[in-house]
């Protein structure tokens, strides 16, 4: 019985001693999962069926509310949500390489400075017809490919890890759909694919760039 005590008491340190050794090894892969938001700005893409005043000093009394159709900003802003799965891989303890795949969605609009602005649905000889078009939202799906690189400033085995980062993204579309808004709803049902087919159509495939900084916990 002693002799079991004895190999008991030199047998449980080291194997707590191998246990704690390996908690503490050099883990060189990980997974992750990502959760975000990037916001855009970018010009208004010209569209000739959109009749507009040319010109942001205008005066709305001065015009007829059945024939004024607003002023359309020449820049826009939308945001671009993402989540995926994104492992990484440790090069050594200040290098760290990730890739993955990533679902994201944006949702970009185009509208007025007034609640409507004019949209040629036909033309022949010297007649114009012009639809009221509340607004025009654009709903676009992708499918991604991630792959980035860190550069810790410290060595791994920190709590606080600040880093930078550099790397980029491919996207492929995968689904779009366009919702147009008449301010008379009568209207919807006989122009509005008209008006989504009329729409230029966003590009099957993107890529971007990206530089940060950041920090692990």
């Amino acid at each position: 019985m002693k002799k079991i005590f004895l190999t008991f008491m030199v047998f449980v340190p080291l194997v707590l001693v191998a246990q704690t050794e390996r908690i503490h090894e050099f883990s060189r892969f990980r997974y992750g999962v990502e959760i975000g938001l990037e916001s855009f700005a970018g010009d208004k893409v010209d569209i000739p069926q959109i009749r507009e005043n040319q010109s942001s000093n205008y005066y709305p009394d001065y015009y007829d509310d059945m024939y004024y159709c607003g002023y359309m900003y020449d820049r826009y802003n939308y945001t671009h949500f993402f989540v995926g799965f994104k492992p990484e891989y440790s090069l050594n303890h200040f290098f760290v390489a990730s890739a993955g795949l990533r679902l994201s969605f944006n949702n970009s609009f185009m509208n007025s400075d007034r609640n409507y602005f004019l949209w040629k649905v036909a033309e022949s000889g010297q007649m114009t017809n012009y639809v009221r078009v509340t607004n025009l939202t654009q709903n676009n799906f992708y499918i991604g490919l991630p792959m980035d690189i860190k550069i810790f400033t410290y060595k791994r085995d920190v709590r606080f890890q600040h880093y930078f980062k550099a790397g980029f993204v491919f996207n492929t579309l995968v689904a779009s759909a366009t919702k147009v808004n008449f301010q008379n709803p009568a209207m919807e049902k006989p122009y509005s694919d008209q008006i989504a087919k009329q729409l230029k159509k966003p590009s099957f495939f993107s890529a971007q760039t990206f530089v940060g900084m950041g920090f692990k916990i």
